[in-house]
Formats: structure tokens, sequence, C-alpha cells
């Protein structure tokens, strides 16, 4: 749900439906494999934004927006599966805009932390990116975009968890039409590109 306030600003409040699927599959001294499913439905983690347009585009400036998220812990955990992140989130991020019809132009950077629970403190993550959209008609657009998330390691009581550092290089490109009046469709597929992200 988004609802547009007065002064340039915006809210945006996100409750998702989440579908996880978690295989494990494990070699005891040698014995044979053997592999354990679990598949859960069930709520994930609701989040709030606000949003600020603080410049508006003109032919030598971009649009730029301040936004505020916090991605709370209230996901469900069933059958061991977690449906959401367990963590309480907070992000803050910087977007510039630039229209070039029928292309629009975006650039972004994102800071987020996480507070500590059940004595791990999940490190700081500094995000960049860009991206592009394309209209190829008055109601359907293409977008495509590129960021990289840099993670600080994880810690445990306060200690750092080797390895834990990591970063994630991550293409997504979707499509995006206007079916009806306030019927929208819209479809994305991201693909990892360094070994810490999803594939």
């Amino acid at each position: 749900l988004r609802i547009g306030l007065p002064l340039g600003f915006q809210a945006e409040i996100t409750l998702p439906y989440e579908y996880k699927r978690r295989s494990t599959a494990s070699r005891v001294l040698g014995s044979g494999l053997s592999d354990q499913t679990n598949q859960e439905v069930g709520l994930g983690d609701p989040t709030l934004t606000f949003t600020k347009q603080l410049l508006y585009e003109n032919e030598g400036l971009p649009g730029l927006f301040l936004s505020g998220t916090w991605d709370s812990d209230f996901g469900q955990t069933r059958n061991d599966v977690a449906l959401g992140t367990g963590f309480n989130e907070f992000r803050v991020g910087m977007t510039a805009v630039k229209r070039q019809d029928p292309l629009v132009f975006t650039a972004g950077f994102t800071w987020q932390t996480a507070l500590e629970s059940g004595n791990v403190a999940p490190g700081d993550q500094y995000t960049p990116a860009v991206g592009m959209l394309f209209a190829v008609s008055p109601k359907t657009s293409l977008r495509f975009a590129q960021q990289i998330s840099f993670i600080r390691g994880a810690s445990v009581n306060g200690t750092p968890v080797p390895g834990s550092d990591q970063t994630q290089a991550v293409f997504t490109f979707g499509l995006l039409s206007i079916l009806a009046r306030g019927l929208t469709l819209d479809l994305s597929t991201s693909i990892g590109e360094t070994k810490d992200a999803p594939d």
C-alpha cells in the first residue's frame, strides 16, 4: 500500500506472503546421503517506508529522493523454516532519477544496519545501484538494474564470524504493464553474479 502525503512525502507498507522450500543433504561417516526437505508458506516481515522528494527534475538536475525503511522481524517461523529474516533492519537510501524519453536513468546508494537478535549481530550493508527503464509503449516499460552489496561480517556474542563478509552482485530485469485502471502486472527476475549472491 502506497499513499502520497503532503510536502513531497510518500508512505509505503508491505505485507509479504512467502513460500520457501529448504532441502538439506548430509553424509555421515561416509554413509549414503540423506535428504530432508521442508516447505512452508506464511507471512514474511512487514516493512514500513517513508520517502521524501528533495529535488524536482529539471533540465540540468535529476529528481532526488531520500527514503528510510524499517524491515520488521515479525515474519513467521514454521517447522524451522524462517519466512522472515529474524532481525529488525533499518535502511536509508538516496536515489537520483533522470528522464530522457523514452528512457529513465536511476542511480542510488543504500545503507542497511540490523539490531542484534539472539546474540547474533549481522554486518552492515552498503549497496550502490544503477538502473534504466525503457518505455516500449504508453502503458508498458522494461527495466534493467545492476546492484552490488558489500556486507560486513556478522558477530556472535561480540566475536566476529570469520568468512561472513560477502559481496553480492545482482542483475535484475523486468517488465511492468498497466492492464487496466488500478490493475498493474509487474514481472521481474534476478541473476546472481558473484559466489555470495543467490543464483
